[in-house]
């Protein structure tokens, strides 16, 4: 929703409406101890507090507005997609199955994996956008000229 192509979120506000970064992105880390949910982008310099406030408008819509099933039902079909081009070789699917041996000590196909993603709700989400996206968990990291942090741990806020 946040971060999944051309038609994500970030994309469509960022480079679509503001026109203000190269390149914008979501993505996550799923590890089986901690985890982490990064967005990143390419910006002028002259634009990165618009860019940052825009970012975390979109955070805090996630806490604050239904995801409607539309915009679920394409998020969903991105997932599914990307995740069968993935295993489309017999090196990626064994690589597949053998990170779910090692790390889950259980194994799940990728046909249920497709389920249990197909099963997943609005409120689901706002749920986890409640846990993840608070301000003592935000951090940023920047590359650039920037010698004044004050300025943006200024914005560096969801309230």
């Amino acid at each position: 929703i946040l971060g999944g192509g051309l038609s994500s979120r970030l994309f469509q506000k960022i480079r679509g409406e503001m026109g203000a970064a190269y390149y914008v992105n979501a993505d996550a880390g799923l590890y089986t101890d901690h985890g982490y949910l990064a967005a990143s982008a390419g910006v002028d310099h002259n634009k990165i507090n618009e860019v940052i406030e825009a970012i975390l408008e979109e955070f805090k819509k996630l806490i604050c507005e239904p995801v409607s099933e539309k915009e679920l039902k394409r998020a969903k079909n991105h997932l599914i997609g990307h995740l069968v081009m993935g295993l489309e070789t017999s090196d990626q699917l064994a690589g597949f199955y053998g990170i779910e041996e090692i790390l889950a000590r259980k194994i799940i196909t990728p046909r249920e994996l497709i389920k249990k993603i197909q099963e997943v709700k609005s409120g689901e989400i706002r749920e986890i956008a409640n846990d993840i996206f608070q301000d003592s968990k935000l951090n940023l990291a920047l590359i650039g000229p920037f010698e004044e942090p004050a300025r943006f741990e200024k914005i560096l806020s969801l309230k």
